[in-house]
């Protein structure tokens, strides 16, 4: 049975916490999907008398953002836009685009931020197993094209578990906490700019996954 062998990450060092390359692990934080319709934003009323703001949640529907609302100045909010309530949590992230191009085009320009996508361990908060044996052995055996498995590690510490392509989002430099960690290039398999597809696989991947969905008894 062809095994993933290491060194399947790299242990950075140095001036490490000046890169930003795809592949380095980050810790950031990862928003939850949106799955509320309508959902929980912010909403603001404003004291004239005391020139102060009071602030509360209600919902809002994809109509609602039609409607001119009072704009919230202090948070540079206008009329039509809202301030969503989304669930956070600060989680590793891997890193899968490059430096983004510098431009500037009248008062817009170019921000320093980054596509991550966020890594999920297969142990749960209490260090037991919260996925299923099946489930597991599906992602190791890469048969979803949104997981890409990450192997456990001793030296580097690295728990056995997933990348998800399909919570990629844009991250701003300034959240993006450094891990002395990367994967190694002969594993950094995919694509960039098609980061939610496996089209891309080095060759000892691919043998490794025929193999898997063979034993698993995938076709």
């Amino acid at each position: 049975m062809i095994d993933l062998v290491s060194p399947y990450y790299e242990t950075l060092s140095g001036i490490y916490r000046k890169w930003y390359q795809p592949g380095q692990f980050f810790e950031a934080p990862a928003l939850f999907l949106i799955e509320e319709k309508p959902m929980p934003v912010l909403s603001a009323n404003y004291d004239s008398k005391n020139n102060t703001y009071s602030y509360g949640v209600t919902m809002a529907d994809a109509a609602s953002f039609k409607e001119e609302q009072m704009p919230i100045y202090p948070m540079r909010v206008k009329s039509r836009e809202r301030v969503a309530l989304v669930k956070c949590k600060m989680r590793p992230v891997i890193v899968i685009s490059r430096v983004a191009d510098s431009w500037r085009d009248k008062r817009r320009k170019s921000d320093e931020c980054f596509l991550v996508a966020p890594i999920y361990s297969f142990e749960g908060n209490s260090e037991k197993v919260s996925y299923s044996p099946a489930f597991i052995e599906r992602v190791k055996a890469y048969t979803y094209n949104t997981f890409f498995y990450l192997p456990a590690s001793s030296a580097p510490f690295v728990k056995e578990s997933f990348v998800r392509f399909d919570r990629i989002q844009v991250i701003h430099k300034s959240w993006l906490e450094h891990k002395p960690l990367k994967v190694t290039s002969c594993y950094l398999v995919w694509d960039p700019s098609v980061a939610a597809t496996l089209t891309k696989m080095c060759d000892l991947i691919l043998d490794y996954r025929e193999e898997k969905m063979k034993a698993l008894g995938i076709t």
